[in-house]
């Protein structure tokens, strides 16, 4: 009898399996992706044998848009003090806003 599971769970199970032939292969990269896309970074990464991540990564502040948007993305900023900003992002980019 087939036991109900996540698909999740199904997914992590396909990716973590040694590939016995083509088509398994073929299975556990799918499985892979469609793990990536879920956002089970971790399961991943033991997937495709990679080391783990120890660092935060880097965080940036996308700002986008021009005219009404982009002045009330600025206005938005200018209550939140500049100098708050730059201590939580390491960068910060922006289109059509003057940044």
């Amino acid at each position: 009898m087939l036991k109900m599971r996540g698909i999740r769970s199904l997914l992590a199970e396909l990716a973590l399996s040694f590939p016995e032939n083509e088509n398994t292969e073929l299975i556990k990269k799918y499985a892979t992706r469609a793990l990536a896309i879920f956002g089970e970074n971790e399961i991943v990464r033991q997937a495709i044998n990679r080391r783990p991540i120890v660092c935060k990564g880097v965080r940036i502040l996308c700002m986008d848009g021009g005219g009404m948007r982009g002045i009330s993305t600025v206005q938005m900023l200018q209550r939140i003090e500049v100098r708050i900003i730059f201590l939580y992002h390491h960068h910060v980019f922006g289109q059509s806003t003057a940044v």
